[in-house]
């Protein structure tokens, strides 16, 4: 059954559990960090994705930073049923476990959050500390993750637009998508057509009510139209600069799964509330 009511048959997708994907992650032309994203066990109800990245060490001396997200996606919908993240920028180290129950028309989140955090006085001290929280939001909640896996099992088509409610560690983000039409790119010396999709992303804060705040950041993603669907490059807008993300390495599933990916939409209502972008 899915969300709203209208009942969808479940087709297989084109990604497939033991699928695992390598990205390589620059900055100015120069890598500076690997992506690796693999597809896990499933039963008939979720299955285990995860996205793990990390700066390169010829880099950490610069800037450390490390995201590694698991995530049970049900198959009905294709949304997370809980995630761990661990997480390290800097000197600042973090680990977020998540369980999501989705109720009608939102969400009940439950956090708990495991912080070092360095000494003022003395950055090689790191104290500890723990807290949890559990808050309601008016719409469905994705991950990174099940993003990515959501819209790999859609059939996209140019003009199509697609908004996401997207949690990463203890932030949320109102993330939307245009596709905007075929284009021919060049990966690792080759040359093929994708799918391109703009999209921008702004933080949100509040809970029973969600307001955009901050600067919104531009980003685009081409993804493959036949076969895997696989995500074949990226690049995102930053403080630093733009970030380019290119297809490395990839070995595809070998056991098929079948899932329907629900409706990628903000509830009217909500959308309506949110205050322009600026």
């Amino acid at each position: 059954m899915a969300l709203g009511g209208a009942t969808q048959e479940k087709t297989v997708a084109p990604w497939r559990s033991g699928e695992k994907t390598i990205y390589s992650i620059g900055l100015s032309g120069i890598e500076i960090a690997l992506a690796r994203v693999s597809i896990g066990k499933f039963d008939s109800d979720s299955i285990v994705a995860r996205i793990a990245s990390e700066t390169l060490p010829s880099f950490s001396n610069i800037l450390r930073v490390k995201d590694d997200i698991s995530s049970w996606i049900s198959l009905e919908g294709l949304m997370p049923n809980r995630s761990n993240m661990h997480a390290i920028y800097k000197t600042r180290e973090s680990t977020t476990k998540n369980e999501i129950v989705q109720t009608k028309g939102g969400i009940r989140l439950k956090q708990r959050v495991e912080a070092l955090v360095p000494n003022k006085k003395d950055s090689r001290k790191k104290a500890k500390r723990a807290w949890s929280t559990t808050k309601r939001y008016p719409a469905k909640l994705h991950d990174p993750v099940s993003v990515l896996l959501s819209l790999r099992h859609r059939e996209i088509t140019s003009g199509q637009s697609f908004d996401y409610f997207v949690m990463s560690g203890r932030k949320k983000y109102i993330a939307h998508l245009v596709a905007t039409g075929l284009e021919s790119i060049r990966l690792n010396g080759r040359k093929m057509k994708a799918m391109r999709l703009q999209g921008n992303l702004q933080r949100t804060s509040g809970s029973r009510k969600l307001v955009r705040h901050g600067k919104v950041r531009n980003f685009s993603i081409w993804l493959e139209t036949s076969g895997a669907k696989r995500a074949l490059k990226a690049t995102i807008k930053s403080p630093l600069g733009a970030i380019n993300i290119g297809l490395k390495q990839s070995s595809l599933g070998k056991q098929p799964v079948q899932a329907f990916s629900a409706p990628a939409t903000l509830p009217e209502k909500l959308r309506q509330a949110l205050p322009a972008k600026r």
